[in-house]
């Protein structure tokens, strides 16, 4: 099993070190046969390795393919937080307590708060803003309506900026994230497969773009700058 980036990651990285290998071994060489007179005249031996062309065959491993869950974590805990904020506003609201008499506000308050997390902000977590809060509005609201709860048109209307900015706390938390599917790759495991699960991947690697090259600027001096092509 494995994760196509390591994979991809790990090939280039082992490009890239087989050639930096190569030539500083070739430096070496060209260091010993400036010292020699026999060899000086003989040309110094280097691998120069520019282009690799790579093809890979692999296969995605279906079991290990999931979808997204409907709603991350960092969601779940800005829904909280904002139904806490609603609960905490109306805890501290005389016109609530006066709206909806001692009796009925710890189980107006208790439905509020699955209401407004649970139902409307966090079960639409992922669909749009608008939606989500209009849905809010209407659970939480309704929620109220169906203990008797009359609120007046000020006392609405702060509720609905709770929302808003509990809505706003949802859109901007991490939305969750499928699982990579991880790969099957290696000869012995890709013959257990049919052909048509099996996909190749082909790419070129360019070795040959950067070196160091000893420059003049305008005031005479010389220094070595990394140059492409």
């Amino acid at each position: 099993m494995g994760d196509l980036k390591v994979l991809v990651d790990s090939i280039l990285g082992d490009l890239i070190a087989a050639r930096a290998e190569a030539d500083a071994l070739a430096a070496d060489y060209a260091k010993t046969y400036r010292e020699d007179p026999t060899l000086r005249a003989m040309s110094v031996p280097a691998l120069n390795i520019t282009n690799v062309s790579v093809e890979l065959r692999i296969a995605f491993d279906d079991g290990s393919i999931e979808a997204a869950p409907p709603v991350s974590e960092p969601q779940a805990r800005a829904a909280q937080q904002g139904a806490r904020s609603l609960r905490t506003f109306l805890m501290g609201s005389t016109a609530f307590r006066t709206a909806a008499g001692s009796n009925q506000q710890r189980r107006v308050l208790a439905t509020l708060a699955e209401e407004s997390s649970k139902t409307a902000l966090t079960t639409n977590a992922n669909r749009p803003a608008s939606v989500r809060l209009e849905e809010a509005n209407r659970a939480v609201f309704g929620a109220l309506e169906r203990n008797n709860v009359q609120l007046s048109p000020t006392l609405r209307s702060k509720v609905t900026e709770r929302l808003t900015a509990a809505n706003s706390g949802v859109s901007a938390a991490a939305r969750p994230q499928a699982r990579t599917p991880s790969l099957i790759v290696g000869k012995s495991a890709l013959e257990t497969l049919t052909p048509e699960k099996i996909s190749t991947v082909k790419f070129d690697v360019d070795l040959s773009e950067s070196r160091w090259v000893e420059v003049e600027d305008d005031d005479g001096e010389t220094e070595f700058r990394l140059t492409e092509g």
